[in-house]
């Protein structure tokens, strides 16, 4: 049997999906011609119009491999090989990198691909041992490779992963390699910048969500039929804001106008009043942008994370949104059969903005003032400025829309990356359009002016009227009901964490691998721990807001601790031990903080309802 007939067996029967392409004859996402070297066995000869170069080192293929691998760590948990090269990388790394969780070999092009399935034999470079831990990306455009790795590999802290690269393939595949490079290091960055964020903000953001659910709102799906096929317009607090400020009075009559975050500062000071505002973030900072509002015609739409003491002083009418990550609203919702449009928020209050717009069927979405860089230090329309020149704050040097160079501080640039992502999301169902006329653009989104999309829209009636309307049809309601049924469940969720908390305490007051004893004692223990876990999986509080909530951290812990679990007794003992003490012990501090806020909102009514009755 020929080895092209071997490989189409192997593929077959391991990578269905890539068998199907090959078979199907897939064009070559990138065009090389492969020629084959005389007494130079592994290598060959490479061009592609504008490069020549040979596949491997002519010499030693071995001590290329070494010279490729010498800065990774033997205890690498993942890899991400850029080319397959002739395959001999697979044998080195199998047989070096014992703790090897995944390895995501990137072949930019069919073209060489297919050459070795007439040269070499695949079955005998991934050993039946290794194929679950193997993904081929082949033929694939940058971005479906790279989102390949992020869903792939563990993004834990302590997560150890090397990206190792053919020198022939950087040459060849140059402007492949550096649009891959740039987008795995901003996934990289953007996919631990959530954790991190998780890890500072739970708390607060379980603290906000408890007391907003109390505050009487109106549904945001109550609006739907409002924004079908609508334009609107987020107005974000750019530096390029200033072009445009002075249009949005006008684009009023054309445009749904949304102002969020910062945004509602800045306007409020210019005695511009947009249809909406837009709040999402946690953090009690964000209360200075609303404590000058006093208008009561403009609705505030709002996330339950929003810093919980801004909805119940706002004077205006209010919209409560719900998220995808907001588990505890969802859980309220749907116990209370309400209908419920979920959506993503990103990293941003603009991010949500558009997800929850698209999610509302507007049929346009324009972004203003959506810079997401600095011009001469200035990062906001109000003239505030950005330190960029500090060296601990992580920057990325730009060209904008017009080629000028820029920088980008890494918050704003993870929110570049969550709007293109967005877009994609979107294709076809919204059409977006950056008129923001300036700043770093949105990748799929065109580039115009503001005045140029005005001209272009027809009037769209009296907006204002309209959302009066909405306000009228259905009364605002609050959850504090709902959130007092659940204290039943807060409480045995506490009862659970409680017993495992003094079953850790025994496991800690002994020396684990002492003895046959302790380590009995300990195997008995965690069993015991172990079945409580179970008992906690069964309430539903737990699997539906809780474990949801907590689960960026829970990722993290098996990060740092899961490769003990295919080791010794005792090594398995101890990432076990080591996994649930940290679940638990943030589990407990999540019920905790439930339990607390539960339980003021209920004092608070109760000393209301006592005042009213004393009157």
């Amino acid at each position: 049997m020929s080895y092209y007939a071997k490989n189409i067996q192997f593929f077959e029967a391991n990578y269905p999906l890539l068998a199907q392409r090959i078979k199907a004859d897939e064009d070559s996402l990138i065009v090389v011609q492969v020629d084959n070297v005389d007494k130079c066995e592994g290598s060959y000869l490479l061009s592609n119009g504008s490069s020549r170069c040979f596949l491997h080192s002519v010499y030693s293929i071995d001590h290329e491999l070494e010279w490729m691998f010498q800065d990774a760590e033997d205890e690498t948990d993942d890899i991400v090989l850029f080319g397959l090269g002739s395959g001999q990388a697979l044998p080195y790394i199998f047989d070096r990198f014992r703790s090897l969780k995944k390895l995501i070999v990137v072949e930019p092009t069919f073209s060489i691909f297919k050459h070795l399935l007439h040269e070499i034999e695949f079955s005998q470079l991934i050993p039946e041992r290794a194929l679950d831990k193997v993904i081929l990306a082949v033929n694939c455009p940058p971005r479906i490779a790279v989102d390949t790795i992020i869903d792939t590999v563990s993004m834990g802290e302590n997560t150890c992963v090397f990206f190792g690269n053919h020198v022939s393939y950087r040459t060849i595949f140059a402007e492949y390699h550096r649009e891959f490079a740039e987008r795995v290091v901003d996934k990289v960055r953007l996919s631990k910048i959530g954790i991190r964020s998780m890890q500072r903000h739970i708390l607060a953001m379980t603290k906000n969500s408890v007391l907003n659910m109390t505050v009487p709102a109106h549904a945001m799906e109550n609006f739907i039929d409002f924004f079908k096929g609508k334009t609107a317009i987020i107005v974000s607090a750019g530096p390029s804001l200033e072009k445009n400020i002075h249009l949005l009075e006008k684009a009023k009559e054309k445009a749904v106008i949304v102002a969020v975050g910062k945004t509602v500062h800045i306007l409020n000071n210019r005695g511009i009043r947009p249809h909406f505002r837009m709040g999402l973030d946690s953090n009690s900072l964000e209360k200075a942008y609303f404590d000058d509002i006093s208008d009561t015609s403009v609705p505030l739409f709002f996330m339950n994370m929003l810093y919980h003491e801004i909805a119940p002083q706002y004077p205006g009418p209010l919209v409560r949104m719900i998220s995808r990550t907001d588990n505890l609203g969802t859980y309220i919702y749907r116990q209370s059969n309400l209908p419920l449009i979920l959506f993503p928020i990103g990293t941003s209050v603009a991010n949500a903005a558009a997800c929850a717009l698209a999610e509302l069927q507007c049929s346009n979405i324009i972004f203003v003032g959506q810079d997401m860089c600095s011009y001469n230090n200035k990062i906001y329309a109000d003239g505030q400025t950005a330190d960029t020149n500090n060296t601990n704050l992580e920057v990325y040097h730009k060209k904008d829309i017009y080629g000028n160079e820029v920088i980008s501080p890494l918050g704003y640039y993870t929110i570049k990356l969550t709007l293109e992502d967005e877009v994609r999301y979107y294709q076809g169902r919204v059409r977006f359009v950056n008129a923001t006329e300036g700043g770093l653009g949105i990748e799929g989104v065109e580039n115009v002016t503001l005045k140029e999309v005005l001209d272009s829209l027809p009037a769209a009636g009296d907006i204002q009227a309209q959302i009066e309307t909405v306000l009228q049809e259905v009364p605002a309601k609050d959850f504090q009901l709902a959130l007092k049924k659940l204290l039943p469940q807060v409480k045995r969720g506490l009862r659970i964490t409680g017993k495992i908390s003094k079953l850790f305490s025994k496991i800690n007051d002994i020396d684990l691998f002492k003895d046959e004893n302790s380590k009995r004692t300990a195997v008995e223990t965690l069993k015991k721990i172990q079945a409580l876990d179970k008992q906690l999986q069964s309430v539903a509080l737990y699997k539906e807001i809780v474990e949801p909530e907590l689960q960026s951290l829970f990722v993290a812990f098996h990060g740092f601790w899961d490769n003990g679990l295919s080791g010794s007794e005792e090594e398995q003992l101890n990432s076990v031990r080591n996994i649930i003490t940290r679940k638990m012990i943030e589990v407990h501090a999540y019920l905790a903080c439930l339990k607390q806020n539960i339980e003021t909102i209920m004092e608070n009514k109760k000393t209301c309802e006592d005042e009213i009755q004393t009157e």
